[in-house]
C-alpha cells in the first residue's frame, strides 16, 4: 500500500475541470453554473462521479473506520481517525461541534456525497429541461441517454448512503433551485428518493444499449454495459433497503419481497474496483493493515472451539479483560491457538498493539489478510460489493418469511464451502463444543439467524462503510450507548442555520439500547 499522495485530485468542479481535493466552504445547495457546460464537460462530470463517491465510503479521511470500530468489526488503539471517539467504552456522543479536533473526518464523508450529487445536478440540469436541452454528442455519437442512466445511477447511491448514515439529508437535483435553500428531509424520506433515483437509472439502462468508459468505474471485469450497470443498481437498491432500519423492529418491518426481487436481478459476481493509489485508494485496509487493526474479540471470539475462553473473557469486567488466543473448526479461522497460526481469512498475528491506558478490553491478536496483496502493491482489486452480499440479503428475507429451509441452503453455501462447518438446517446450528460456531458470549449455541449473521459478518468484512455497522444496528447488536446514526455534521450544520446536535452516549437520544427522537 503506497500511501503518499494517494488523495487524488477529483474532477468535482461544476464547469468538469479537474481540481485539488474539494474543500467546499458551504454545500447548502450549491449554486449550479452559469451557462452550459459542454459535452465534453459532462463527460469529465460523470466520469468524476463514482471517485467522490468511493472516497466518501472508503477514505480513511471520512467516518468509515470510526463507524467500523463502533460495529466492533475491527478494534485499533490508535487515536486516528476519530477512532478512538467511537471504540472506547461506555460509548460516547458523537462529539458534533466545530471545534472538534476530528471534525474534518466528520465532514468529510457528507461533503463527498453531496459533492456528487452537485456534479449529478450540473449534469441533469441541461440534459432534462423541456426546452432546447443539451445533447451529449461527442464524435457523432449521442451518448445523453447513458449520460442520464448514470446521473441516475449515482444519485441514487449516494442519496442511499445519506439516508443509511444520516438522521436527515436534502434533495440536490435538477428539480432543486440554486437559490434557495434546501429542505430538509427524514432519512425514510431520502431513502424513497433513492429508490426512485435508482429505479429511473434500472429503466433507463434496460431501454438503451450503451457501455460506460471504463475510467468512469474501474471495475477489475472491464467496461461497465448498461445491462451490468441495472444489475448494479438493483443491487444497490436491496442493500440500502436493508441498511437504512434503524431498530430491530424496523429492519423486521422491511419489505423483503422486495428486497429477495431485487437480490434475484442484482450482481451475480463480485463488484471490484481496481485501486491503483493514483485515482482511487481504500483507507479500509487500516482495518487489517498490521499494528493498525484486528478482529475485535467481541465477534473473534465466537469462533472458538477449543475451549471456553471467549465466554470467560465475555464475562469478566470490561476494564479486566486480556486478549486471548484461540483454535476453531471454521476453516476461515487459525485451527490452533498458536501464535502465527493462519486460517483461510484470518491469522494470528502474534501480538497486540496500543496503550493500555485506552483500554485492554481492545486488544487482539486476530487480524484478517484476504486484502494483504494491497499492503505493499498497487493495481489491485477490491471490493465495493460482493455477490455473497446480495444471497445472504436474500437469506435473511427467506428466514424473515418463515422459510427457514431455504435460508439454511444459502446460509450453507458459504458456512460449508468456505468454513468447512457442519450445515445448518432449519432446526439450526449442530450442537456441540468442538462443532459450534458461532457459539455465543452465554456458551450457548447460536441458532440458525445467529449462523446467519455470523457469515454475514466473516464474508463481508472490510468491504465498504457501515459494512457491519447497518447489519447490526437493524439486528441489535451495537454496544450499549453506540449512535445509531450520526448528525448533520459541524460545517454543513452551520450553514444550514441548525443549533448544534448529537446522538449517542449510554442513555443519550439515538443510541443502541435507548430511544430516539428526531431532531428538530
Amino acid at each position: 500500500m503506497k500511501r503518499a499522495g494517494v488523495l487524488a485530485a477529483a474532477m468535482v468542479s461544476l464547469l468538469g475541470t479537474a481540481c485539488a481535493d474539494l474543500d467546499v466552504t458551504n454545500n447548502n445547495s450549491p449554486p449550479a453554473p452559469t451557462g452550459d457546460p459542454t459535452p465534453t464537460q459532462i463527460e469529465s462530470l460523470l466520469g468524476g462521479m463514482f471517485r467522490n463517491y468511493y472516497y466518501a465510503t472508503h477514505s480513511e479521511d471520512g467516518i468509515a473506520l470510526a463507524m467500523s470500530v463502533a460495529a466492533d468489526e475491527h478494534t485499533s488503539s490508535a487515536a486516528n481517525f476519530a477512532m478512538i471517539d467511537f471504540y472506547q467504552e461506555p460509548r460516547r456522543q458523537i462529539d458534533n461541534f466545530p471545534q472538534y479536533s476530528n471534525s474534518p473526518i466528520l465532514n468529510y464523508t457528507w461533503d463527498r456525497l453531496y459533492v456528487t450529487l452537485a456534479s449529478a445536478r450540473t449534469v441533469m440540469t441541461p440534459i432534462t429541461r423541456a426546452t432546447n436541452p443539451v445533447k451529449v454528442t461527442i464524435g457523432g455519437t449521442d451518448n445523453t441517454l447513458r449520460a442520464r442512466a448514470y446521473a441516475r445511477f449515482m444519485q441514487g447511491i449516494a442519496t442511499g448512503v445519506v439516508a443509511s448514515t444520516y438522521d436527515r439529508g436534502y434533495r440536490l437535483d435538477e428539480t432543486t433551485p440554486a437559490d434557495v435553500a434546501p429542505t430538509l428531509l427524514s432519512h425514510d424520506e431520502m431513502l424513497a428518493l433513492s429508490m426512485a433515483y435508482l429505479d429511473e437509472a434500472i429503466a433507463l439502462a434496460n431501454a438503451n444499449s450503451f457501455t460506460l468508459p471504463a475510467d468512469w468505474i474501474p471495475n477489475e471485469g472491464g467496461a461497465i454495459s448498461s445491462a451490468q450497470l441495472a444489475r448494479l443498481a438493483h443491487s444497490y437498491k436491496a442493500r440500502f433497503m436493508a441498511w437504512e432500519a434503524r431498530t430491530p423492529a424496523e429492519r423486521a418491518a422491511v419489505n423483503w419481497a422486495a428486497v429477495i426481487a431485487e437480490t434475484n436481478l442484482g450482481i451475480t459476481s463480485d463488484f471490484n474496483i481496481m485501486i491503483d493509489d493514483v485515482n482511487y485508494s481504500n483507507g479500509l485496509v487500516y482495518q487489517a493493515y498490521p499494528g493498525w487493526g484486528w478482529w475485535d474479540l467481541r465477534f473473534a471470539g465466537m469462533a472458538e472451539t477449543t475451549g471456553t475462553l471467549y465466554q470467560t473473557w465475555a464475562s469478566t469486567p470490561l476494564g479486566q479483560r486480556q486478549p486471548f488466543r484461540f483454535g476453531s473448526v471454521d476453516a476461515r479461522f487459525p485451527a490452533s491457538a498458536a501464535a502465527g497460526a493462519e486460517g483461510g481469512y484470518v491469522y494470528n498475528t502474534g501480538f497486540v498493539g496500543g496503550n493500555p491506558d485506552r483500554g485492554t478490553y481492545n486488544w487482539s491478536e486476530y487480524a484478517d489478510y484476504r486484502w494483504s496483496a494491497y499492503w505493499s502493491e498497487s493495481d489491485v482489486p477490491l471490493p465495493e460489493m460482493l455477490a455473497v452480499e446480495l444471497n445472504l440479503l436474500r437469506a435473511e428475507g427467506l428466514f424473515r418469511q418463515g422459510n427457514l429451509a431455504g435460508a439454511a441452503t444459502i446460509i450453507n453455501q458459504t458456512r460449508v464451502g468456505n468454513g468447512h462447518l457442519p450445515a445448518v438446517t432449519a432446526a439450526g446450528i449442530p450442537d456441540g463444543p468442538a462443532t459450534c460456531v458461532p457459539q455465543l458470549a452465554s456458551g450457548a449455541c447460536g441458532n440458525l439467524f445467529e449462523a446467519l449473521k455470523w457469515e454475514k459478518r466473516v464474508e463481508v468484512y472490510g468491504t465498504t462503510l457501515g459494512d457491519w455497522f447497518f447489519d447490526s444496528r437493524g439486528w441489535g447488536d451495537l454496544v450499549e450507548g453506540t449512535p445509531i446514526q450520526f448528525p448533520i455534521p459541524p460545517k454543513e450544520s452551520a450553514g444550514l442555520g441548525l443549533a448544534p446536535y448529537t446522538f449517542g452516549g449510554v442513555g443519550g437520544n439515538c443510541s443502541a439500547g435507548g430511544t430516539c427522537a428526531p431532531v428538530q
